[in-house]
């Protein structure tokens, strides 16, 4: 595949999940939520900063740290999804 494709993919997954953040902030009430939604955002802020960042050694290793910063990210916004889920918009997550 090759870099502009797998940037375009990453790109979209990352508008994808902003969405999702978007969706979930609202949702949430408890603190300790949102902030995990918030690392989350940071996380999304860091792929596109690694995926925009022009070097001549880019390539494969920094798409792997560009998908771990995205896994990472969709990591938190799915335990908050779940918390959600299970326990309404009060939920919290024990920090």
């Amino acid at each position: 595949m090759s870099d502009d494709r797998q940037r375009q993919q990453v790109l979209a997954a990352v508008d994808t999940s902003r969405q999702r953040a978007a969706r979930l902030l609202a949702a949430a009430n408890h603190p300790t939520m949102k902030h995990e939604i918030g690392l989350a955002i940071e996380h999304l802020d860091e792929t596109v900063r690694l995926l925009n960042h022009k070097d001549e050694q880019q390539g494969d290793s920094t798409f792997a740290i560009v998908d771990m910063t995205l896994e990472e990210a969709s990591a938190r916004l799915t335990a908050v999804e779940q918390a959600l889920e299970k326990y309404g918009p009060d939920a919290m997550l024990i920090g």
